[in-house]
């Protein structure tokens, strides 16, 4: 997925959406995440996060600790841009090239969703994978781009995995933000 404007300024758009989302705990909206850009062979990437993910990868204190939802819940956030080229336009733009949302310790509503994970994860989605079908082209058990479901313990399945497209993370995050707060 492309961005208009340099991977800095998704950053800076990521904020200002997670500022605005009322189900993140104050505390928590006051701040930003923490963002690095790091060396990967000869191209830049940018990262920002928080929670686990983030901090084994940078060891930055900053990100350490998942954001607190309201009425309870967690945020855990990993999210890697590189900057890409429009040769066309001759505009420099954001490539998203993965990204995991995972909401935790969700508060029981009518759809008994205990978690969701929203991930772009092009390294488990190989074709060097025993679970790689070709007709489809993708990895049957861990498509690129899906959307993790569990469900407080029921007697229903206690988890689903979609496959979905790839979708904005921002949009990931406002849609699950009204989403929640009218579940309160």
């Amino acid at each position: 997925m492309i961005f208009p404007g340099r991977p800095k300024e998704f950053m800076h758009r990521l904020n200002a959406c997670l500022g605005g989302l009322e189900i993140i705990r104050p505390e928590d909206r006051e701040g930003t995440l923490p963002f690095r850009w790091i060396q990967e062979g000869k191209k830049e990437v940018w990262i920002t996060g928080c929670g686990d993910k983030y901090f084994e990868i940078t060891k930055d204190p900053g990100g350490r600790h998942p954001l607190s939802l309201d009425p309870e819940g967690r945020l855990s956030i990993y999210i890697r841009v590189k900057p890409w080229r429009n040769w066309e336009n001759k505009k420099d733009e954001s490539e998203l090239a993965e990204y995991s949302l995972a909401f935790s310790g969700l508060s029981e509503g009518d759809a008994r969703i205990a978690s969701l994970r929203y991930d772009l994860d092009p390294a488990n989605a190989s074709p060097k994978s025993p679970d790689w079908d070709e007709e489809l082209n993708d990895n049957i058990a861990h498509p690129t781009f899906h959307l993790h479901v569990n469900f407080h313990l029921s007697e229903r399945a206690n988890g689903v995995r979609l496959a979905l497209g790839q979708v904005s993370p921002i949009l990931v995050l406002r849609n699950f933000g009204t989403w929640y707060a009218a579940a309160k």
